[in-house]
């Protein structure tokens, strides 16, 4: 019996995957988690940039459809979701507090967890990327390990480090005799 409710639970979710809410939800979910390439996480997004991600998802997929930023920002309205001016560029969201909370909400209420969005490499060895204490509280890390991945960053300034000088002839010939057996 639980096999034939996997399986039905399974095609729902395929079946939901073209859902416009869905995808919205499931884009919105892994900005949430994303890193940009300083280290921080994702702070601002214009609604033509959430359709793009959006669409890239469709064509991975081998999806024809489509989402116009216009659907995006009537789909983020129908899950409750307020775009604001960000500046001259157009609409979007700003990745506050608040608003990461009400995605995982919505990713809840939705069933998306982290399970959607971890890549297919990282499934198989159950790890889930970078932990979220907002899917810890919420109950949607899917049952993957997280782990905090640190970077080490170099100050842009600083010259880059010099690479390690060849030995001197002293140096060289004190490490070949360390390295001879002794007769004892």
């Amino acid at each position: 019996m639980l096999l034939i409710l996997r399986a039905y639970d399974e095609e729902g979710r395929i079946e939901r995957a073209l859902e416009p809410e869905w995808l919205v939800t499931e884009v919105l979910f892994d900005l949430c988690h994303q890193r940009m390439k300083g280290g921080g996480l994702v702070s601002k997004i214009l609604v033509g940039g959430v359709a793009a991600h959006v669409n890239r998802r469709l064509e991975i997929r081998g999806e024809d459809l489509r989402m116009s930023a216009k659907k995006v920002g009537v789909t983020l309205k129908s899950l409750g979701l307020r775009t604001e001016k960000l500046g001259r560029l157009g609409r979007g969201l700003q990745f506050g507090s608040i608003l990461r909370r009400e995605i995982h909400e919505i990713a809840l209420q939705m069933g998306v967890d982290r399970r959607t969005i971890t890549p297919l490499t990282a499934l198989e060895s159950g790890h889930g990327g970078a932990p979220c204490s907002l899917c810890e509280q919420l109950g949607l890390t899917g049952g993957l390990e997280f782990v905090e991945i640190l970077k080490l960053r170099r100050d842009r300034h600083a010259p880059p480090p010099e690479p390690p000088s060849p030995p001197t002839p002293s140096e060289d010939n004190e490490d070949r005799e360390a390295a001879l057996p002794t007769s004892g």
